[in-house]
């Protein structure tokens, strides 16, 4: 399951890009140009937080590996604040990484992931609603501009522990047999012997 999100579309990136500046230059770092969104805070904006959330995107199943990759973007003329990327279980944060000011370097756009295995047997989080929160935290007194792009979430299976210990020991008894046997020995014969 591959699943991508995106509130409005832009150019791709092998068409030039028109930015107020009159730059057509191709986007930079992990940007695609094909998702794009951002949340703005400040004095004349929300004050101090800014989030965007998507609910419902899949019921959570058991042994998947559930992982979110967005780009996020520093603007020139806006820096981010700290932004929070989070999946969430029915509207409940299961796991959540923050990318702290300064963590992308000016004009570019940097991958950050989080991501989060559910158990094979008795894991709560089996059944849920999958949902991803991207919010910002910042200043109220300065503007704050988070771009972000690419936004990719992907749920793949995670072979079971038992298997895996099914294998290792079948490994283990294969290398314990060949050093035990190890190279075939050459009898010499005692010194009585006719």
């Amino acid at each position: 399951m591959d699943i991508h999100f995106g509130c409005r579309r832009a150019r791709p990136v092998e068409r030039p890009v028109r930015r107020r500046d009159r730059n057509t230059s191709a986007l930079p770092g992990s940007a695609d140009g094909f998702q794009d969104t951002f949340i703005l805070i400040g004095p004349s904006q929300t004050p101090g937080v800014g989030y965007l959330s998507v609910t419902g995107l899949a019921t959570v199943e058991s042994g998947t590996r559930y992982r979110l990759v967005v780009a996020v973007g520093n603007r020139l003329d806006a820096a981010p604040g700290a932004v929070t990327l989070a999946l969430t279980v029915n509207g409940s944060v299961v796991v959540s990484n923050v990318v702290v000011p300064g963590a992308v370097p000016d004009g570019t756009f940097t991958d950050f992931d989080v991501s989060f295995v559910t158990q094979p047997v008795a894991d709560a989080s089996v059944g849920g609603s999958l949902g991803i929160l991207m919010s910002m935290t910042g200043s109220t007194t300065d503007t704050l501009k988070a771009n972000l792009n690419n936004v990719r979430l992907s749920a793949s299976p995670v072979p079971e522990s038992s298997s895996a210990w099914v294998i290792s020991a079948g490994l283990a008894g294969i290398a314990w047999k060949c050093r035990r046997s190890g190279p075939p020995r050459r009898r010499v014969p005692s010194r009585g012997a006719v």
